[in-house]
């Protein structure tokens, strides 16, 4: 981790080393480790000081306006029509429960948020909706969990910003092999890996009914726990 460089550069920044920056510098190359890292981190310490208003901005860009679908702004304006951070949480969350099981799936969602927003609003419990925001988180946490299915998924939509002929390796330990007694993590290169996440992805289809293989491995693995504490 590049904290202690990036201090260092704050510290010379604010005068309180008694050496140039050059020599400095001198000392990382010298040292040899991870000498463009620890130069670069340097330089962030510095810029800290002399330009925070300039770091702020690129660590924190203003987010990208959000585009929806016609279907997905149909669910969203059913119960946040209004602008708000209600409004804004939903704009979120539906496009990617869209991504991760479909249209009806993003609905069941919309479908609760709504109930608790009527229900907040007959109770006159608040002006600006904490409870159906909780609703709105909460339901989405629980509803996109992180199954095999969409891990491919977020590996490939991160895969389309990796520069094309980048060496990308993965680590994964499928649960099938698992149960077959593999113990370790096998390595995929990206055109395997791709080629397996773009087949999870088209099966997330499979998510939750009879046909979902890692629907059977996850029965299997707690029947084995109940079987073992008994």
């Amino acid at each position: 981790m590049p904290t202690n460089m990036i201090m260092l550069g704050v510290a010379w920044q604010q005068g309180g080393l008694p050496v140039t920056i050059e020599a400095l510098q001198e000392a990382v190359r010298m040292n040899g480790v991870a000498v463009e890292q620890n130069l670069a981190a340097l330089e962030w310490g510095r810029a800290a000081v002399a330009a925070p208003e300039t770091v702020a901005a690129v660590l924190s860009p203003p987010a990208a306006p959000t585009v929806l679908s016609s279907g997905e702004r149909a669910l969203v304006d059913a119960v946040a029509a209004e602008p708000g951070p209600l409004r804004q949480l939903l704009e979120v969350r539906v496009p990617d429960l869209v991504a991760y099981q479909g249209l009806g799936y993003a609905r069941r969602y919309v479908d609760v948020v709504g109930h608790a927003r009527e229900s907040e609003d007959r109770l006159a419990i608040a002006e600006d909706r904490p409870l159906t925001e909780a609703v709105a988180r909460g339901l989405y946490k629980l509803m996109a969990y992180k199954d095999e299915y969409e891990v491919a998924r977020l590996h490939l939509d991160a895969l389309a910003d990796v520069p094309v002929g980048s060496r990308v390796v993965f680590h994964l330990q499928p649960p099938v092999m698992r149960e077959h007694g593999l113990d370790r993590k096998i390595a995929m290169r990206r055109i395997v890996a791709v080629s397996v996440f773009r087949a999870l992805r088209r099966m997330r289809r499979l998510r939750g009914t009879a046909m979902d293989p890692f629907g059977r491995a996850r029965c299997a693995a707690s029947s084995a726990r109940s079987s073992a504490s008994t």
